[in-house]
């Protein structure tokens, strides 16, 4: 006999009356489901047993939350005051003090029990925009590999197999390289930049391929393999958010689920 899936909301049965949007991680070996609310002057964070769908801890933040992410169980977000951890047993998450002031982005690199803080470059030097990434290991503080990229407003990603790959707005166009793992430094741009114009924005990480879209909008979708940096396969015209895993990917838009076919991308 087939299962009913059980759905939860996070404000009760009235989910729009939160407000913003909302990220949802997930962290399959915790067992631990967070709903994000980011892009709100005020965020919130909401906790659930990822098999039961119970609420477990519920908190708000004095800030905007720009993004979140887990690691070892654990929920890490950026916010004006920097990197946070939403850790086991607490009420309250606490700035990490090696991650303090104002952060980008923040990601994963499970592979390398590590968290990657993209730090945005407000203004262009002499030499064009200076954005940074750096490396922090839970428990272990900042490593001392700090990447140098030429884009102002941007995101970097991980792949299921490790690969790291930078993109965004540079002052002449769209900016995509491939990071190199340990020293966090750019290489070659790939090929698929040309393609982009103003910026790149890359919005997902499979297995083994990188999602991207060109920064000057549309729903023209580029699915980019993560060891070359070239066009492996894209769309014209598929709105909306994509994920995907090894040989299966999907879009979530509006309310809908829906599959992906795919050729000669991997996911």
């Amino acid at each position: 006999m087939g299962g009913v899936a059980q759905g939860v909301s996070p404000d009760g049965l009235d989910f729009d009356r939160i407000g913003g949007a909302v990220r949802v991680v997930v962290d399959v070996p915790a067992n631990r489901l967070w709903i994000v609310v980011v892009n709100t002057p005020n965020g919130q964070i909401l906790e659930y047993d990822a098999t039961t769908l119970r609420q477990l801890r519920r908190t708000g933040w004095p800030q905007p939350i720009a993004a979140a992410t887990s690691l070892g169980g654990f929920l890490y977000f950026s916010s004006p005051a920097g990197v946070a951890a939403f850790l086991p047993g607490v009420r309250t998450p606490q700035v990490l003090s090696a991650l303090r002031g104002p952060t980008g982005m923040i990601v994963a690199d499970p592979r390398r029990s590590r968290l990657l803080v993209l730090d945005y470059a407000t203004s262009p030097g002499a030499g064009g925009f200076r954005s940074r990434v750096r490396a922090y290991r839970p428990g272990g503080g900042l490593i001392a590999a700090v990447g140098q990229l030429s884009f102002g407003k941007g995101t970097v990603v991980v792949s299921g197999d490790g690969t790291i790959w930078a993109g965004g707005f540079g002052t002449t166009g769209a900016v995509l390289t491939r990071l190199d793992p340990t020293s966090l430094q750019p290489g070659e741009m790939s090929p698929l930049a040309s393609l982009l114009g103003p910026g790149a924005d890359l919005v997902a990480a499979g297995q083994s391929d990188i999602w991207v879209r060109s920064g000057s909008g549309g729903t023209e979708l580029f699915c980019m393999d993560g060891q070359t940096g070239r066009d492996n396969e894209h769309w014209s015209d598929l709105p909306g958010r994509v994920t995907s895993l090894h040989g299966a990917a999907y879009i979530v838009s509006g309310t809908t689920v829906r599959p992906v076919s795919i050729g000669g991308c991997a996911g």
